[in-house]
């Protein structure tokens, strides 16, 4: 079982997909061989923390850069729209029903 850290909000195990997913999507961006969707995945319960939300705005306002330095990334249709994350091209074209975002992407995203 995973520990909790100090301040319990992720396991051990979850502060791992978070360096990772930050590392993906932040830090290299342009050697970056991690996929993204794989990783957030790890990391769907944990949507309400703050460094989650931040990494996830940060995705979507470079969404179409990280599509092209990393062209690997394939949206996977049999996942649910809810997952966002899976969705990565249909958000980059528009073509993703914004009602599926969480509320805290609605809201920053609500003006575009």
């Amino acid at each position: 079982m995973d520990k909790k850290n100090l301040s319990g909000n992720l396991t051990e195990e979850k502060i791992g997909w978070l360096i990772d997913y930050r590392r993906a999507v932040i830090l290299d961006l342009y050697v970056m061989y991690w996929d993204i969707s794989v990783i957030r995945e790890g990391l769907k319960e944990y949507a309400i923390n703050k460094e989650v939300q931040k990494i996830d705005k940060y995705l979507l306002e470079n969404l179409k850069e990280i599509l092209k330095v990393n062209p690997d990334i394939q949206d996977d249709d049999t996942q649910p729209l809810e997952k966002w994350w899976w969705h990565l091209h249909k958000i980059a074209k528009g073509k993703y029903p914004k009602d599926k975002f969480p509320d805290y992407l609605k809201e920053h995203y609500k003006n575009r």
